[in-house]
């Protein structure tokens, strides 16, 4: 074939080619388009969500918290996974805090230790940070009792009971208590002059955690749950709840929930969040004030787009109190 005969062959692939690659792009940004559609979806899914929670439990989104506000204490169990994702949002979190902070403390496995040291001590944040080992805050006999009996949760149940640990140790009024994938959105005070502070109402009624919590003796308001991935202890509530439970220390506590929860076969327990929240609800209602909105739990990839947008972060914390980038949810 001459090259003159070849030519409109070659022009026709050419052709072909292109347009292959004109309806790749165009597909390309179809998928695009469509996830942003879902994304925008299930945060109004959310919203509704929230608002409908809000407004049976009558949740203002502000409240009167005063204008002497008592410095708090800052705590994160934070595992080797969620270091980046921490180190980008401490700054935006500490911002959020109208309460001062009296002191910001970071728990981790040992391993991570000294580069987290390193990398803490590069932000630009208004407080001391101090990095702990979490082997120094709880007991050894604990820790490998919380891995013999489930050995794919241990990570969770041990974060649970460093907060515990850590807030009924504190000899500040307050500490928040966060986790390392959450970032706080909004601005508010934590903890009032007179003892008063926020619960953020959700939806994440899990069964077994509520079990737990009867079990032990803890009265638990039905159908209400209050996992927002951020919520302030007030360490002597906490020592009334413990009191109440007739547990002489949280590492008591653990154990008896350890014993409950091996006994059903199931780790399933929050500790750290139901049991302070239905506990305060049950022995100082007085002090509590219930606010709407709380936590979106969001992919990673899609998280670090909004934190990377001053103002789709501004309007974000405008509606949602915080976000989680959790690794298991997959990119839209």
């Amino acid at each position: 074939m001459t090259a003159a005969a070849r030519r409109p062959w070659a022009d026709a692939a050419d052709r072909w080619l292109l347009r292959q690659s004109d309806l790749r792009v165009q597909r390309a940004g179809r998928v695009r388009a469509m996830a942003t559609v879902l994304r925008l979806a299930r945060r109004r899914a959310l919203e509704r969500d929230w608002t409908r929670i809000a407004d049976a439990l009558d949740c203002p989104a502000h409240w009167d918290s005063g204008d002497r506000l008592p410095p708090i204490a800052v705590f994160i169990p934070c595992h080797p996974r969620d270091v980046p994702f921490l180190i980008r949002c401490l700054p935006i979190t500490l911002a959020a805090l109208a309460n001062p902070v009296a002191q910001i403390t970071i728990a981790v496995p040992g391993r991570i230790l000294p580069d987290l040291r390193t990398r803490i001590s590069a932000l630009a944040v208004p407080s001391a940070v101090t990095v702990l080992d979490e082997a120094d805050l709880l007991p050894s006999r604990l820790r490998a009792d919380i891995a013999a009996a489930f050995p794919e949760r241990a990570g969770w149940l041990t974060a649970q009971a460093l907060k515990l640990t850590f807030a009924a140790d504190s000899q500040h009024p307050g500490v928040l208590q966060l986790d390392a994938d959450t970032v706080l959105t909004h601005r508010r005070a934590w903890l009032s002059a007179d003892g008063r502070q926020p619960l953020l109402p959700t939806y994440e009624w899990h069964p077994p955690y509520y079990r737990v919590l009867t079990d032990l003796g803890l009265p638990v308001q039905p159908n209400t749950s209050y996992i927002a991935h951020h919520m302030l202890h007030q360490p002597a509530v906490l020592s009334a709840i413990l009191a109440a439970l007739g547990c002489a220390s949280v590492s008591d506590l653990l154990h008896r929930t350890l014993s409950q929860l091996r006994a059903a076969n199931d780790p399933a327990a929050s500790l750290d969040y139901e049991l302070y929240a239905h506990g305060l609800m049950a022995l100082a209602p007085e002090r509590v004030v219930r606010l709407r909105w709380a936590n979106v739990p969001m992919a990673p990839g899609a998280a670090h787009g909004l934190l990377a947008s001053p103002q789709r972060l501004a309007a974000f914390g405008r509606r949602f109190a915080s976000l989680s980038a959790h690794g298991f949810i997959g990119q839209p």
